[in-house]
């Protein structure tokens, strides 16, 4: 038995989104597991934040999540799952500056993914600290301003990946 990933690009902020990517996974066999790792960063100081910033970086994530969480409890979809993984930050519990959509919309998917846990399926909400060598960190010029902020080293993707592996 062999595993099959698909990496889908679909809206999944979308009740149709998300539905289309259920259903495209499910053409090829029963669907095992979900890994949600949607990502939108529209930072700015708390006072400087936009009812649309909210809801861009809310729409992937947090509303996704809630699709993908509806979606996989179908009887016929619940019974194949063993995943749901959903990678969030540590900006949801610890908080950055300027991340207070982010850190909501994070913080939201960790709580479905506790729903789920108590009522018998599978969830998982992993907190993701920056990570300097690949990613969203390694693009953006305010790297080191983000790692200085949170009191942490940077970590390295390849450690990261081995911890999961």
């Amino acid at each position: 038995m062999g595993v099959k990933v698909l990496s889908l690009t679909d809206d999944v902020g979308t009740k149709e989104g998300a539905t289309c990517i259920v259903k495209k996974a499910r053409k090829l066999g029963p669907l095992g597991g979900i890994f949600h790792l949607a990502v939108v960063l529209k930072d700015g100081l708390f006072e400087n934040q936009t009812i649309e910033a909210f809801q861009a970086v809310s729409k992937p994530k947090y509303h996704g999540t809630i699709y993908l969480d509806q979606l996989t409890r179908e009887k016929d979809v619940a019974k194949d799952l063993h995943w749901f993984v959903v990678f969030s930050s540590v900006s949801s519990g610890r908080g950055n500056a300027g991340q207070a959509n982010y850190g909501f919309a994070n913080s939201a998917m960790e709580r479905i993914c506790e729903e789920r846990v108590k009522s018998g399926l599978p969830g998982v909400a992993i907190q993701w600290g920056a990570i300097g060598d690949v990613g969203l960190i390694q693009v953006q010029h305010s790297s080191t301003f983000i790692i200085q902020n949170a009191g942490k080293e940077e970590r390295e993707g390849k450690n990261e990946i081995e911890w999961l592996g």
